[in-house]
């Protein structure tokens, strides 16, 4: 897991960690982080009570993912 946190026009360099649990984060932001989390959708991180967003990389994939097994017949609906 790879952490990242914007303080003003500052950005601190990501923390890896063998982890992906909502220990990890929890130990690094500490109990008085106000900011927004941006997380890949892993279920352990919906525990935290902090604003979260989604990451929009792994968002992208996961539509090109479901556009990929939709049938070709469906897809025209799924056309912008």
């Amino acid at each position: 897991m790879g952490v990242q946190q914007q303080s003003g026009d500052h950005l601190r360099h990501p923390h890896r960690a063998g982890a992906r649990g909502h220990q990890v984060p929890e130990d690094i932001l500490g109990p008085d982080f106000d900011g927004y989390l941006v997380v890949d959708g892993l279920k352990s991180y919906d525990v935290l009570e902090v604003a979260k967003g989604r990451c929009n990389g792994h968002l992208l994939r996961r539509c090109k993912d479901l556009h990929d097994v939709v049938s070709a017949k469906e897809q025209p609906y799924w056309s912008p």
